[in-house]
């Protein structure tokens, strides 16, 4: 519970900020990357039930469709920031379609 900041720095186009943190108790060093607040994304699937936007599920495809393509990771991150940013502008709802 009690950490302090070593290293603080803005990635992905300012979209994250990644910290350096540190334990006062055991001095044990790790990172955090804390993203822009954004609303709960719901996907609406085709027969019509919703469930919540899981990045991860993005990311995968991607990863998968630049399989034999030499893309870094940032890259695809900077993509899927970009998509989001797009989707939760306009509404908090999706349809599985439009993803």
């Amino acid at each position: 519970m009690d950490t302090k900041v070593i290293d603080s720095r803005t990635i992905e186009d300012g979209q994250t900020i990644k910290r350096r943190r540190e334990c006062e108790f055991c001095n044990n060093r790790f990172t955090t990357f804390e993203r822009r607040g954004t609303t709960e994304l719901l996907v609406i699937k085709k027969d019509g039930t919703k469930e919540l936007y899981e990045r991860q599920k993005i990311k995968k495809a991607l990863l998968l469709s630049f399989a034999k393509r030499n893309i870094d990771n940032a890259n695809v991150e900077n993509i899927i920031n970009d998509l989001e940013y797009k989707w939760s502008s306009e509404a908090n709802e999706i349809s599985s379609q439009q993803i």
